[in-house]
């Protein structure tokens, strides 16, 4: 049979329109995109074959046949990838994770000029009931509608990064706590938008983090933008991509203006430079 001229273009729009579909499922079951690496957020997505996903013998949540995989700063390299069918058939696969390459400072400082707490009683209470409201507020976004999305941005376009994700400082032997998140240089004023759909978990104004907003975008994947000169935003709303949650600014332990860009994923910190590189697909399983 020969196709008309017009045929073919239905054809090839169709094709167009339907390539994750096609791709996917011919004869897949499941695909994984991303890059294998400590500190890397993952995106998978399964077939109607698929009743479950574990990770490490831990049930993964999905929707829309989608899930995330997301591997912590000090993640160790090997993990198990299992799929359960819906026929009962159990597939595993392993991951093998690329070490990540993280900035590390030694510092030496004469005694008298290195402390380990810096802080007056009044602040130290302030600052752990600060982290006590930050966790609570975490496990209680679990408990919020699930959606999934894959889509992200950046929160700010043009943008110089001066503090890398990962990066520490090692004072007269002693690690202190590595930079969970990115800093970004820009203007203060800036708007910062939000990376994805989600809804505003918490937001105010800290000790460390100044004024500040975290997200929570479902299945366990929350964003955190610090050190904002002004929020837009209040708890429980719902924001779309793009959305401006706020102005770059230089509240809170802050040197100059910047944002600073955090993820977490169920609790691991993920680079979040990684949720630009989802596009490389990673593991195709077939049964």
């Amino acid at each position: 049979m020969i196709l008309s001229s017009s045929a073919v273009r239905i054809l090839i729009f169709c094709l167009l329109l339907f390539p994750c579909q096609n791709a996917l499922f011919a004869g897949g079951l499941l695909q994984v995109r991303g890059i294998p690496r400590q500190g890397s957020l993952m995106v998978g997505e399964v077939s109607e074959e698929v009743e479950s996903v574990f990770l490490d013998y831990k049930p993964i949540a999905i929707s829309q046949n989608k899930f995330y995989l997301g591997f912590d700063r000090d993640e160790p390299l090997e993990h198990r990838l299992t799929i359960v069918l819906q026929n009962g058939k159990i597939l595993t696969s392993i991951i093998e994770l690329t070490c990540a390459d993280y900035e590390i400072e030694q510092i030496t400082l004469q005694e008298e000029r290195f402390s380990t707490s810096v802080q007056d009683p009044e602040t130290s209470r302030r600052i752990e009931m600060e982290r006590q409201t930050m966790q609570e507020s975490k496990k209680n976004a679990l408990l919020l509608e699930e959606r999934f999305t894959d889509f992200f941005i950046r929160p700010v376009p043009q943008q110089t990064i001066t503090g890398s994700f990962g990066a520490q400082r090692i004072v007269n032997g002693v690690p202190s706590a590595p930079h969970n998140g990115i800093d970004i240089a820009a203007p203060r004023g800036t708007p910062v938008k939000t990376m994805a759909d989600g809804i505003v978990m918490l937001c105010g104004e800290y000790f460390y983090q100044g004024n500040f907003v975290i997200i929570y975008h479902g299945h366990g994947l929350t964003s955190s933008y610090y050190h904002l000169d002004r929020c837009n935003v209040e708890v429980g709303m719902r924001v779309e991509v793009g959305e401006m949650i706020g102005e770059v600014g230089s509240s809170g332990r802050s040197t100059g203006a910047h944002l600073h860009w955090g993820i977490e994923w169920c609790g691991r910190r993920i680079n979040p430079e990684s949720l630009l590189e989802l596009s490389q697909l990673f593991l195709v399983v077939r049964e």
